[in-house]
């Protein structure tokens, strides 16, 4: 024991000597608080589940040995006598969290915990086990939703994550180790966390309640028992708890809930404007308080950006209340909102500032397209893509793939190609391309501007 540790003991000591026992005031208060633990937990429990998954997986070496010859004879097979062994079909068994949303057997987890899985038993706080079925699943924001034939369920509510506080008390429920609900309690360590490079989108609660792994899909509950988190992650160096979890917020989980449900997936909106973060300079020009926010840098045509009202060098402050710092806040924002929300949008133009109210179209996909006759598959540019090379004016239609020998190669495309214009006009949109594209093709007098290699370039194909 160092002599620092020694005389802060001795000083502990020193002072209950002298001061007898604790206030009776400070006795009441924590005995007060700790029933307040007591009673979100003992509401909240019920509600919560415990989740076993099992994934089938093939394993040819299964069947066979640590004798060096009967792998040897397995190789000598395979080359020679163009033999396989049968492969065979191992049970990997998984688990995690969730929790009822509804009477009628609706449960919310993540993605991560039910990936793969050909077999979903849930697990109810009385010990009835249920098979479930996947409604339906979001990789990008790691929530999925399944349902269990039964009803009168206990189920827990959602809290407004928007009004949630750093320092506000919160309990994590859930099957941690697969010791079912199993209940921890800590604070709000931060609101709004980003860049932590888990999901696309982020924008996680940060709690210290001990989440540990068999914790995911598990709610984080405020003290009236209400859900405010769904728990996702953990930062860890050892695969175990070290103070730092997060949650995607209850409002965004709802969000996507709502899609899931009546759609069976979740279709992100498409706000459809491309922004670059403040310089120092413009922010301090922003009227007091405001000192962040983005600034729209171009619109493509017929966005629901344009269609809201906004123009290029509106400098976006807050979408639905909530401050847009960045770039990533505003990704995470537009990202999370789903085809058909109406989005509140706070801006200043030209000092002024105004409100608009843009509506969300589904979102532009992501998936390869291929134009047909050229040889070229291309897809949009995805947001953090859009983010990223629109500081250099750069946003088109990116090039995943080029046939041999097709037009697309002659022409000089390659593999991560940015086709900006076709003939003089821009091209934002995988449509927009091939209606350009197909018929300069066939006149042969084609000239693009692309960004390849690093820089823009121009490249021309004419017939003699």
């Amino acid at each position: 024991m160092t002599s620092l540790a020694k005389a802060i003991i001795f000083g502990l000591l020193t002072f209950s000597a002298i001061s007898g026992l604790a206030p009776a005031d400070d006795i009441a208060n924590a005995k007060s608080l700790g029933k307040a633990f007591t009673l979100a937990s003992k509401n909240a429990k019920p509600g919560v589940v415990f989740i076993r998954t099992e994934i089938l997986v093939s394993d040819r070496n299964a069947y066979t040995t640590n004798d060096p010859f009967e792998l040897f004879n397995e190789e000598f097979e395979r080359r020679f006598f163009n033999m396989r062994r049968p492969r065979r079909q191992q049970v990997i068994e998984g688990m995690g969290s969730g929790f009822i949303v509804s009477s009628d057997g609706y449960i919310l987890t993540n993605t991560h915990v039910i990936k793969g899985a050909q077999t979903i038993i849930v697990k109810l706080i009385n010990g009835q086990e249920y098979q479930a079925t996947v409604i339906g699943s979001d990789e990008k924001s790691d929530v999925a939703l399944l349902r269990i034939n039964a009803t009168n369920l206990p189920y827990l509510n959602f809290a407004d994550s928007a009004n949630l506080e750093v320092g506000e008390w919160v309990l994590a429920i859930g099957s941690p180790f697969g010791l079912s609900h199993t209940v921890t309690s800590g604070i709000v360590s931060a609101t709004g966390r980003k860049s932590i490079g888990i999901l696309d989108y982020e924008d996680f609660i940060q709690t210290d309640a001990a989440i540990n792994p068999g914790n995911s899909g598990g709610p984080l509950i405020n003290l009236n028992g209400e859900v405010v988190g769904l728990n996702t992650a953990i930062f860890s160096k050892s695969g175990g708890y070290m103070g730092i979890g997060f949650s995607i917020p209850s409002n965004a989980v709802n969000k996507i809930y709502r899609q899931l449900k009546s759609q069976g997936k979740f279709t992100p909106g498409y706000f459809g404007a491309v922004v670059r973060e403040l310089t120092q300079r413009e922010k301090y020009r922003l009227p007091s308080p405001i000192r962040s926010g983005v600034v729209i840098t171009s619109i493509p045509a017929d966005a629901p950006a344009g269609r809201g009202g906004l123009v290029i060098g509106d400098i976006i402050t807050a979408i639905d209340g909530k401050d847009i710092e960045n770039t990533i806040t505003f990704n995470s924002v537009t990202g999370m909102s789903g085809s058909g929300e109406n989005l509140e949008v706070e801006f200043i133009r030209q000092g002024a500032k105004m409100k608009r109210r843009v509506l969300l179209t589904p979102s532009v996909s992501d998936s390869d397209y291929e134009i047909a006759g050229t040889g070229l598959k291309v897809r949009v540019m995805r947001p953090d893509e859009l983010t990223t090379l629109s500081r250099a004016g750069i946003t088109g239609v990116i090039v995943t793939s080029v046939s041999r020998s097709s037009p697309g190669e002659f022409i000089g495309l390659r593999e991560g190609t940015v086709i900006l214009k076709v003939n003089g006009y821009s091209t934002t949109t995988v449509n927009k391309l091939e209606e350009l594209l197909l018929p300069a093709l066939k006149r042969g007098a084609l000239e693009l501007v692309v960004f390849q290699e690093g820089r823009l370039q121009k490249l021309l194909l004419r017939h003699r």
